[in-house]
C-alpha cells in the first residue's frame, strides 16, 4: 500500500516541479499518513511552483498542492481526511501528515 501511495503522491509531485524526490518515504500508521522528503526536495517544490508561467498550463499553488495530495491520500486510503499538517523540518526531514477520519464502530 505504501508504495502505491508512494508512486501516486510522486506524480502529483510531477505535475508542480519538475521532478519527483527521488527520497521520499511513506509510513502509514492508524490513522495517519506520513510523507517524508529532503528538506531540499521539498525547497525544490516550492520553487517550481513559485516559477511557473502562465504558459506552463493551469495555475499551480501551494494550496492546490495540499489539495491535490489529500485528495490522493483520501482515494487510496478509502477514508476522508480530517486533518492535514507539515511537521518542522528534522535533521534535514519534511514531514507532511494527513490524519485520517475515524470510522466509527458498530455496537
Amino acid at each position: 500500500m505504501s508504495t502505491t501511495l508512494g508512486a501516486s503522491l510522486n506524480s502529483v509531485w510531477n505535475r508542480y516541479s519538475d521532478s519527483a524526490p527521488s527520497d521520499a518515504s511513506v509510513e502509514l500508521d492508524v490513522g495517519v499518513v506520513r510523507w517524508s522528503v529532503a528538506e531540499s526536495s521539498a525547497a525544490d517544490l516550492k520553487e517550481g511552483i513559485a516559477s511557473r508561467t502562465a504558459d506552463d498550463g493551469p495555475a499551480r499553488t501551494m494550496a492546490s498542492w495540499e489539495h491535490d495530495t489529500s485528495a490522493v491520500v483520501a482515494k487510496a486510503m478509502h477514508r476522508k481526511i480530517a486533518a492535514r499538517f507539515s511537521k518542522k523540518a528534522k535533521d534535514g526531514i519534511a514531514t507532511e501528515v494527513f490524519v485520517l477520519e475515524t470510522i466509527p464502530r458498530k455496537n
